[in-house]
Order: structure tokens, then sequence, then C-alpha cells
């Protein structure tokens, strides 16, 4: 959201923010209800078919695997197996906890919904999005949960637009373009993960 306020003011224009559920978002732009999507929206072949993308806003991006510190049997993607795992309605990481065979995947309304699920002891994992996973752990998580396994890469994050909206599509690449030359990008980035942006 810092990031999307930054591109809206660099264009000159002022953001009003609506809170929408994930799997919300698409009909909403796709209807007119909201111009932008701004949620950590992976560039996927699917959603290419029904909105337009902004150019890769974060590229640190992929899918992985956090559980609680004291969770012994989960290392890797194949070890959720016959587990009980989280993931956030409408995303891909429903997908990916699908594919590894996991015996329940509870689809749930937000990120803080799976992390007090985890650390109640009603999820044996969580499936999510790198960079929730690496700003959670560094705002004290760490003391319970940990991140495990390999990284699944992404396509890399984008904001999306009504397909035919190329005049803000264009807008918002090049003011994106603007706050990566001026160093604004890069303040937000170390903000939010504490270290700097990968180029």
């Amino acid at each position: 959201l810092d990031l999307a306020d930054a591109i809206i003011k660099q264009m000159g224009s002022k953001m009003e923010f609506k809170s929408m559920g994930f799997d919300a978002l698409i009909p909403a732009v796709q209807s007119g209800q909201i111009d932008m999507i701004a949620a950590g929206l992976d560039a996927t072949p699917e959603r290419a078919k029904q909105v337009a993308f902004s150019d890769v806003y974060f590229k640190d991006n992929g899918y992985c695997i956090v559980v609680r510190k004291d969770n012994t049997t989960i290392n890797d993607w194949a070890d959720l197996a016959g587990k009980n795992v989280g993931a956030q309605v409408g995303t891909y990481q429903v997908k990916l906890a699908q594919e590894a065979k996991a015996a329940e995947v509870k689809q749930l309304d937000s990120n803080s919904q799976a992390w007090m699920e985890l650390q109640a002891n009603t999820l044996d994992a969580v499936v999510i999005d790198q960079p929730v996973a690496m700003y959670y752990l560094k705002q004290g998580a760490g003391k319970d949960l940990k991140n495990v396994g390999t990284q699944k890469d992404g396509s890399g994050m984008v904001f999306a637009f009504k397909k035919d909206n190329k005049q803000l599509q264009e807008g918002v690449n090049k003011a994106l373009k603007e706050l990566k030359a001026n160093g604004t990008y890069d303040k937000i980035y170390e903000k939010w993960f504490g270290k700097p942006a990968s180029k």
C-alpha cells in the first residue's frame, strides 16, 4: 500500500483505499468498482486473461512454508502430505497446498487468521507469499514460527487494472520507473523488509 500510495501521488492524484477479500478483487476491477488492485497479486497466465498488469514491482516473491518452531516433521513441500495446511482463499498458495497432497487445505480470509491458527496449533503449516512471511517474522513472530523448505518461485507481483484501462496502466508504469530512479522505491522496500531490494 505504501508503494501504491507513492505511485498515485507521483501521478499527481490521490488514492482512496478499499479493503476487500482477495477473491473479490478481480471481479471488482472488472466491474469498475475499483480502478487498481494493489494486493500482492502474482502475474499468472490465468489472471492475464482477466485483467491488465503493471510492470513487476516485486520480484523477490515466491511461496514458502511457515511452521511453528517446535515442528520437526515438516521440512519441505513433500512433508505437507497428510497435514492440515492453511492458505489465503483465492490465491495460488491454495493450489500448491493441494498439489502437495495436504489432508485438508483450510482456505482463510486473511493472513492474520493464518498466523493465529498456526500459533493455536489448529494448522500444521501455512503456505504463503515469501514477502508476507519475511515481514511477519521480522515483526517478532520469528520467536514462535519459522520458514522451512525451498521457496517456490513466483511470477512477480504486479498491480492490475481493467483490461481496457491503458491510460492508468501506462501512468502507473511510468510512475514506478520514476520512484525506482529517485530512490523512493528502495526506501519503501527497506522500511518493510529491512534490507535493500535486489536489482
